[in-house]
């Protein structure tokens, strides 16, 4: 059975989504859906406004995948925990150690500590997490050329097709949701919008038809479902294997903005297990690597 989708609460007016998310948490359930019909202080990265039209996807996904809220700390969790909790080798779980989250920098120095079907959400997860629910989306749209962008916006011709914004919900020092706001252009028309044509489209801009929506939600539920349940078997090599291959800045000469004010450009060379970007710089021999949670921006 699908979990994402088997509750969807709506409104018709609503002034932030995740707000709202926060103000009904109690009564909602792993999965739940809230479906606004009109967004007033709709938000994406770094509080940038989120322009909504009709004929795009537009949801907020509540996820509540842990049991119980103990207070132990990231750290003594880590310590105590055996190689392999997750049933991953020894091996795999070096190769996934320290995945940074990159909604919110700020937040996610904090512990993390829960326990969930054998293996602990930590830091690591909660990155891998950041990837299902990016290859969620994705998986929806890459039959229409769409790709990745670094880390988790989706592009097509070089235009921005759909955006996910996550947020951490706390009590304490333990983390007791999980937040996912996403918006997909599908029917919406982004040619001739002053502000959006230069660098947004939809699918009905790129291929000149309309689609059904309610199929496309019913799909794409499916869909994150599918990579949710993945998560929640600890896969996340595999995870970052497909998000890996689904990156469309690889190999292309790209600009980094940070947000100290600084650029750097190069060549997007790859992306690692725990998201980074590496670069090589093009004014130089050297090679850098690069964490979302210090970028403003990335283009081509």
């Amino acid at each position: 059975m699908d979990c994402i989708g088997q509750l969807i609460l709506t409104e018709q007016t609503c002034n932030d989504s995740i707000a709202w998310a926060r103000d009904i948490l109690p009564m909602t359930i792993d999965g739940t859906v809230l479906i606004a019909r009109n967004l007033t202080q709709a938000r994406g990265r770094q509080g940038r406004r989120w322009i909504l039209a009709q004929g795009q996807i537009t949801h907020t996904v509540i996820l509540k995948p842990f049991d119980d809220c103990r207070s132990k700390t990231f750290e003594t969790q880590l310590k105590a925990a055996p190689q392999g909790e997750r049933g991953l080798s020894k091996t795999e779980v070096e190769q996934i150690k320290e995945l940074p989250i990159s909604a919110h920098p700020e937040e996610d120095q904090r512990s993390v500590s829960k326990d969930m079907s054998g293996f602990s959400c930590t830091e690591q997860s909660l990155a891998a997490l950041n990837m299902a629910f990016t290859l969620g989306l994705w998986s929806l749209l890459h039959k229409h050329g769409a790709t990745i962008k670094w880390p988790n916006d989706l592009y097509l011709n070089n235009k921005k097709l759909g955006g996910m914004l996550f947020e951490n919900l706390w009590h304490g020092d333990a983390l007791t949701s999980i937040v996912v706001a996403y918006s997909l252009n599908i029917n919406n028309n982004c040619i001739g919008h002053e502000i959006l044509e230069p660098i947004a489209t939809s699918l009905a801009d790129a291929t000149g038809k309309q689609f059904d929506l309610g199929l496309m939600q019913t799909e794409l539920f499916a869909s994150l479902s599918q990579f949710y349940a993945s998560w929640k078997r600890g896969e996340y090599l595999e995870i970052f294997r497909l998000w890996r291959s689904a990156q469309g800045y690889l190999g292309k000469s790209i600009k980094v903005h940070n947000k100290d004010g600084s650029l750097l450009e190069g060549i997007a060379q790859d992306v690692l297990p725990n998201g980074d970007l590496v670069l090589a710089v093009a004014t130089s021999d050297r090679t850098v690597v690069v964490t979302f949670s210090q970028v403003e921006e990335v283009s081509i």
